[in-house]
């Protein structure tokens, strides 16, 4: 009963793109282009297209940048794969990703997610540029301008929650909803 539930589910979705591994420079170039032929298909207009493709960027960067390379040799290579799906519902576009983190970043991230969305689009819109007039950079090279620029593009919250995968690592997901768009004649909500 619940395989038919998910074939319901899925049924109902315009998929993308769908993956499960570790990204590299040639499969990320390789998703935007397949991604670019499937929203050409649908005739969504050029100001939506260039949205979705700026948020995507995003996406990739903070997936490629910031995976954790665990140096443990109790943690499978399961551990340092990425996730990725892209697909349309209902006049919606959705992204959702998952990686793994250091457990000790958890609730770091978790703080800053939750006073990124617990902030309007003007919030949002300030805090990004306080962030960026600051020139304080992570180890990673950003200073947490990812998320926010994200929040920012889309206009909505960020959708997000952590599963604790074992003692070193918590898998972190991340789903993007919610903007309007134009396909054709008719609105697309895009994220």
């Amino acid at each position: 009963m619940q395989l038919f539930k998910r074939y319901q589910e899925t049924a109902e979705q315009q998929i993308l793109l769908s993956y499960k591994g570790r990204l590299s420079f040639n499969l990320v170039q390789m998703f935007v282009d397949q991604i670019e032929k499937s929203l050409e298909q649908d005739d969504i207009r050029l100001p939506s297209k260039k949205k979705v493709f700026n948020v995507l960027v995003e996406v990739f960067q903070n997936m490629t940048h910031h995976i954790d390379h665990i140096n443990n040799p109790s943690i499978t290579e399961d551990f340092k794969k990425a996730s990725l799906k892209v697909w349309l519902e209902g006049g919606m576009c959705f992204i959702a990703t998952g990686n793994f983190i250091e457990n000790e970043r958890v609730a770091k991230l978790s703080d800053w997610l939750l006073k990124i969305n617990g902030l309007d689009n003007d919030g949002v819109r300030q805090l990004y540029k306080e962030v960026l007039n600051n020139n304080t950079f992570s180890d990673k090279g950003g200073g947490g301008l990812g998320f926010l620029d994200i929040a920012r593009k889309t206009g909505s919250k960020l959708s997000f929650n952590f599963e604790k995968s074992s003692i070193h690592i918590t898998r972190l997901n991340i789903v993007l909803l919610e903007s309007n768009f134009v396909i054709g004649n008719s609105n697309l909500n895009i994220f």
